[in-house]
C-alpha cells in the first residue's frame, strides 16, 4: 500500500452578518419573520457571510508509470462561499449557501448548478449547497428547495446524520450538499417540534473519476477493493424518477434546558449502495429500506455534555444487510 502525505494550507477571510434576529431555521425571535427594511436584495446583503479559502496539498507518493493518473506532487485549490438569507415577504425567507471553486487536479471541477436528480459526478465550479424557501406560520413552518437535513445531536460522529448528499471529489476536503425536499415543521409548546420531510430525489455523490488520484481500480469511489474481472468497471445505477422513489422522514424533537432528544423514522433509500451482477455487467444501486433513529444530549454544569445516538436499518427483501449503528460520548468545553 502506498504512503500518502498531504499538507494543507488555508487562508480564510470571513465577514459575518450582525443581524441575529432569526434562528437557523428561519423563524424570527418573536415567532414571525419581519419584512426587510430596504427590500429583498438589501436584506441579502445585510445577512451575507463571505469566506475565501485557498489550499495547497503536497503528496510524496507516486503511482506506477502504467497508471494514467494525475500524480503531480503539488495540487492547489481556491474557494469562495456565500451564506445569506433575505425576506421576500413578512413570513417568507429565501436561504442560500453558494460557492465557487477551482483547482489544479484533473477531472474534478466542471459545469455548474446541478439541479434536481442530477447524475453529474464532477464537482460544480459554481453551485448552491443550499437554496430553499421557508414560510413561517404561527405554529407551522413550510419549506421547499435544496437544504441540509440535520438529524443527529452527537458532536464528533452522528450515525443518524446521513440524510444529505456529498461532494467527495477530493476525499481530503469534502463538502456536504443539501437534498431537494418539501417539508413541514409543527412547533408544539416552547420546546417540542414535529417535522415531516419528503425527499424527492436520490442524487449522485460527487465522486472521483477519470485521472483522479483518488479513484480506485474498480472505477467506483464507494467500492474500491472489489475483485472484478479484468477490464470490468463498476457502474452506478439510479432509480427512475417519480413518487415511487420518494423518501419520507418524520422527526419528533425536544430542545429544553439541559436535555435534548429526538426520534426519527425514515422510509426511502438505504444509507449504502449494494453491488449487483446483471448478465456480465456489475453495477451498484441503493435499495429501499426502513430506518429508525433516536438520540439524546444531556448538559451538566457549564461545559459537560453526555450524548448518545443509534440508528437501525432494515432493507426490503433482504437485498442488503440490516445493521445497527450507535455512539456514546462525552464532551467537555471549559468555555
Amino acid at each position: 500500500m502506498r504512503t500518502l502525505l498531504a499538507l494543507l494550507l488555508f487562508a480564510p477571510a470571513l465577514v459575518f452578518s450582525a443581524d441575529e434576529s432569526r434562528d437557523g431555521g428561519g423563524r424570527a425571535a418573536s415567532g414571525t419573520a419581519a419584512g426587510p427594511a430596504g427590500g429583498f436584495f438589501a436584506d441579502l446583503g445585510k445577512n451575507a457571510a463571505w469566506q475565501f479559502k485557498t489550499g495547497l496539498a503536497a503528496y510524496e507518493a507516486a503511482f506506477p508509470e502504467e497508471r494514467d493518473v494525475d500524480d503531480r506532487p503539488l495540487q492547489g485549490k481556491v474557494e469562495l462561499t456565500l451564506k445569506s438569507k433575505g425576506a421576500l415577504t413578512s413570513a417568507t425567507t429565501l436561504h442560500l449557501n453558494a460557492f465557487a471553486q477551482a483547482g489544479t487536479p484533473d477531472d474534478t471541477y466542471h459545469s455548474g448548478f446541478h439541479g434536481p436528480a442530477s447524475r453529474e459526478s464532477d464537482s460544480a465550479v459554481v453551485d448552491f449547497s443550499e437554496i430553499y424557501l421557508r414560510r413561517s406560520g404561527e405554529k407551522t413552518d413550510t419549506f421547499f428547495g435544496k437544504a441540509l437535513i440535520p438529524a443527529g445531536l452527537s458532536t464528533l460522529y452522528s450515525p443518524a446524520n446521513r440524510f444529505h448528499n456529498l461532494d467527495a471529489k477530493d476525499p481530503a476536503d469534502t463538502r456536504e450538499l443539501g437534498v431537494w425536499q418539501l417539508g413541514f415543521e409543527r412547533f408544539i409548546g416552547d420546546n417540542d417540534s414535529l417535522k415531516f420531510v419528503v425527499i424527492t430525489h436520490d442524487e449522485r455523490v460527487r465522486e472521483p473519476r477519470g485521472r483522479s488520484r483518488w479513484l480506485g481500480s474498480t472505477g467506483s469511489y464507494e467500492f474500491t477493493s472489489l475483485d472484478l474481472p479484468a477490464g470490468t468497471t463498476l457502474q452506478r445505477r439510479f432509480p427512475e424518477g417519480g413518487t415511487d422513489n420518494f423518501g419520507y422522514l418524520l422527526t419528533y424533537k425536544r430542545a429544553a434546558e439541559g436535555a435534548d432528544w429526538f426520534v426519527t423514522l425514515h422510509r426511502g433509500f438505504g444509507a449504502f449502495p449494494v453491488v449487483r451482477l446483471d448478465g456480465t455487467d456489475y453495477f451498484s444501486e441503493k435499495v429501499r429500506a426502513w430506518s429508525f433513529a433516536a438520540g439524546f444530549a444531556l448538559t451538566r454544569g457549564k461545559g459537560l455534555e453526555l450524548h448518545g445516538e443509534a440508528i437501525i436499518q432494515k432493507s426490503d427483501g433482504r437485498r442488503d444487510q440490516d445493521f445497527v449503528r450507535y455512539v456514546l460520548g462525552v464532551n467537555y468545553d471549559e468555555t
